[in-house]
């Protein structure tokens, strides 16, 4: 039996609820990330700080003991006095070859005002005009004259061919500048997640990198967005396929981008 209509009674509508927005889904600053988030700031770089930091003072230390010479002459070609001197002796350098040649030893003698120096070059064929008791051009250090060498030679025994030990600091170096350049990235995205600004934007790219050495696959994902000035700018971040909840990785999904209003190109992938 069906139930009589109130005349009287306004039947009330319910309008379906909207979906919240992507944007409406962020908090506002400043906001605390989450251990996911966190990885998609990027790498820390302290373990390359810390083997940097190691290559460097190793390739520091081998350097000063092994190529401390030809510092010296590097400073000697750039701001050396010339005087005359005298050549005192000249012998072969026993303990030491460069492409199976044993070095020269040319010890000499020079004056400068009215002090007499007493220093010792090398060189891996010097000519036959370099003899005992000829005399020669000296280049010196004015404020250290004892820094000397014959023109046309060097102080350190095998030349500058020790100078490829400068490989090692230089790795350490360039370890350590990569790894404080990730680690000023990674700070700036955070930064951006703090206290940015939301945007929609639309992930371009998402693939699996190949890395040897590790056992998890790890995934780059590229995403792009517009930022308030009208520019079109784009972002990227590398994480375990978890990080980004599966469904993100998807090209051409809408996600949410944090961005820092006066540098939009240090931006962070928004993730809940």
């Amino acid at each position: 039996m069906t139930e009589p209509v109130n005349p009287y009674l306004t039947p009330i509508r319910r309008e379906p609820e909207a979906e919240p927005s992507l944007a409406s889904r962020v908090p506002p600053p400043p906001r605390v990330p989450s251990p996911r988030q966190t990885r998609l700031f990027g790498a820390t770089g302290v373990p390359a700080i810390v083997f940097g930091l190691i290559w460097l003072a190793l390739g520091a230390a081998i350097t000063s003991v092994a190529a401390g010479r030809n510092f010296e002459d590097l400073v000697l070609s750039i701001a050396s006095r010339k005087t005359d001197g005298v050549i005192t002796s000249r012998t072969i350098v026993q303990n030491t070859r460069v492409n199976r040649v044993h070095p020269t030893a040319l010890g000499f003698t020079f004056s400068v005002d009215g002090v007499t120096h007493v220093a010792l070059s090398h060189d891996l064929s010097p000519p036959a005009s370099l003899a005992k008791g000829k005399a020669v051009r000296v280049e010196y250090l004015g404020f250290a004259p004892d820094c000397a060498r014959i023109v046309g030679t060097t102080r350190a025994t095998a030349g500058y061919v020790t100078l490829f030990i400068l490989v090692f600091p230089s790795l350490g170096v360039l370890v350590l500048s990569l790894a404080i350049a990730a680690r000023v990235q990674r700070a700036r995205r955070a930064r951006a997640f703090r206290s940015g600004v939301a945007a929609i934007g639309t992930i371009v790219s998402y693939g699996e990198l190949r890395h040897r050495r590790r056992e998890e696959p790890q995934y780059e994902i590229v995403w792009q967005f517009v930022d308030a000035a009208g520019q079109t700018r784009r972002g990227s971040a590398r994480a375990d396929e978890s990080d980004f909840a599966g469904e993100m990785g998807v090209v051409g999904r809408e996600v949410v981008v944090l961005y820092d209003p006066a540098r939009p190109k240090d931006n962070v992938l928004y993730v809940d």
